[in-house]
């Protein structure tokens, strides 16, 4: 069983739990609490602060996917394959003048290719058959624990049936 923590938090406190609700795993930040009954989600931003709950018998999917911009890697290959070129082609021609385009090419190209990286992101949807949506970030999760929380979640849901 997945007990990622199971703390006080604002999400949902004991208090606000219905009769024979009890809470089977909270997220490390406290963000997201999954229930006997219920997935609920609350954000806080600068001031204000969003809440999504959805009932287990409401969820009709959910989904873990990476996010990612492959234009940023598409772009970092494309400008270091220019930055390569016009080293091979110095080279080549016995010059010792590397083109300030070069250079500035390979610094772009490796700015991008790290914005690829650093800017993937693994999110996990829950979403409902009324339209509500719960999507959460997945930093600080290992792949096992995103599975065992999404089968967490589906074996929850089919005890209520």
């Amino acid at each position: 069983m997945l007990y990622l923590v199971c703390l006080p938090n604002p999400c949902l406190m004991k208090e606000q739990l219905f009769e024979g609700e009890s809470i089977i795993t909270t997220s490390k930040n406290g963000e997201i609490v999954l229930t006997n009954r219920r997935v609920r989600k609350l954000t806080k931003k600068r001031g204000s602060a969003e809440l999504t709950s959805i009932f287990l018998e409401k969820i009709s999917s959910i989904e873990v996917n990476y996010k990612s911009y492959w234009l940023f890697l598409l772009l970092g290959i494309l400008l270091l394959t220019f930055a390569a070129f016009t080293a091979v082609m110095v080279v080549f021609h016995n010059s010792s003048h590397v083109p300030p385009e070069a250079l500035l090419a390979a610094l772009f190209g490796i700015g991008f290719v790290l914005s690829y990286i650093f800017s993937r992101k693994h999110v996990v949807t829950i979403s409902s058959d009324g339209g509500a949506k719960i999507v959460f970030e997945t930093r600080g999760m290992s792949g096992d624990e995103v599975g065992r929380f999404v089968n967490l979640v589906e074996q929850s849901k089919e005890r209520l049936k």
